[in-house]
């Protein structure tokens, strides 16, 4: 429904209200398991971090995913407006302890990797964090889904644009 809004702008505060709520329950169920989270714990966020990644993944705007931006005025990508208003939460889960969790990673990589495809080249202001945080998470913990992740990254910044990528 969000991505059938007539433009981004609408899309991306719609998309920030349906976020919302699966973040602050994220953010809740870190805070109830404080610096000692148990499989219950860990489990419940993992499935609200999946829920952001779920809401993230229909947003697309190919006008404004494309190299060359366009769309309704240059407005900012829904799912982009969506992963920045989520970022102060989610950055947390970057670090320890939750960093060691594979079920919070994986949760956490899929919240990512949907951004990345859903908002392709209008997510190069992410690919900084998101690449130190996955490299501090991989050095430490070798989480697999920090490979995948990055995987997607690659394949979306290589393609595209003049001069054989976004990257270069």
């Amino acid at each position: 429904v969000i991505a059938s809004l007539p433009s981004a702008t609408a899309a991306a505060e719609a998309g920030k209200k349906l976020a919302a709520p699966l973040v602050a329950r994220a953010a809740q169920h870190a805070a109830a398991a404080g610096g000692n989270p148990g499989d219950a714990a860990v489990t419940l966020l993992a499935a609200e971090l999946r829920l952001v990644a779920s809401a993230i993944r229909f947003l697309e705007f190919p006008a404004l995913a494309s190299p060359e931006g366009g769309g309704d005025g240059g407005g900012e990508h829904p799912a982009m407006a969506v992963l920045s208003a989520a970022w102060p939460t989610l950055s947390q889960f970057n670090a320890a302890p939750w960093r060691a969790l594979p079920q919070v990673v994986e949760a956490l990589c899929e919240v990512y990797t949907r951004a990345l495809l859903c908002a392709k080249h209008a997510a190069a202001p992410l690919l900084p964090h998101l690449l130190e945080a996955l490299r501090d998470i991989f050095a430490q913990h070798h989480h697999p889904a920090c490979a995948d992740c990055l995987a997607t990254a690659v394949e979306v910044f290589s393609t595209g644009g003049a001069g054989g990528g976004a990257l270069g």
